[in-house]
């Protein structure tokens, strides 16, 4: 009998000291943990002049420089001088902060505005044909060709 209670004890001693380490408050990982600001710094999207964008550069030599980009639909494609490509999530990057940048609006004279691509775009001013589609984010089309 002594045994059977020595024994339950035991037993019942081990359930409570491992009982109390599994409800023991374990660190938080930081890594899991994010803090939210509701309200606060929310990613917005950027503002452009220009819902559609296409450009096409024509060069000595069949070079050229095109450039599509879509702001609803969240492409463009960059097509340089030396038959390299950038396109998707890459190109629309690399495009944004540009067509942020340019100033032209729909009432801008031909010449400005073409001036403004090429500055902004670091395109030289030696083309042979330019050719500009936009559409600006009223609803308005504009070509510019040269």
């Amino acid at each position: 009998m002594k045994i059977m209670k020595c024994c339950f004890l035991l037993v019942l001693l081990s359930i409570l000291l491992l009982g109390c380490g599994r409800y023991q408050e374990a660190p938080l990982d930081q890594q899991l943990v994010t803090q939210t600001n509701y309200g606060e710094n929310e990613e917005k999207e950027p503002d452009f002049n220009y819902e559609k964008f296409l450009l096409r550069v024509d060069y000595e030599k069949g070079l050229s420089y095109e450039v599509l980009f879509d702001q609803h639909q969240k492409i463009a494609q960059i097509h340089e001088l030396k038959d390299q490509t950038v396109f998707g999530t890459d190109a629309f990057n690399q495009l944004s902060p540009h067509l942020m940048e340019m100033s032209f609006n729909e009432d801008t004279q031909e010449d400005q505005v073409i001036e403004d691509v090429l500055r902004t775009l670091g395109l030289k001013e030696s083309y042979k044909r330019f050719m500009l589609d936009v559409q600006f984010a009223n609803g308005l089309q504009k070509s510019y060709q040269r």
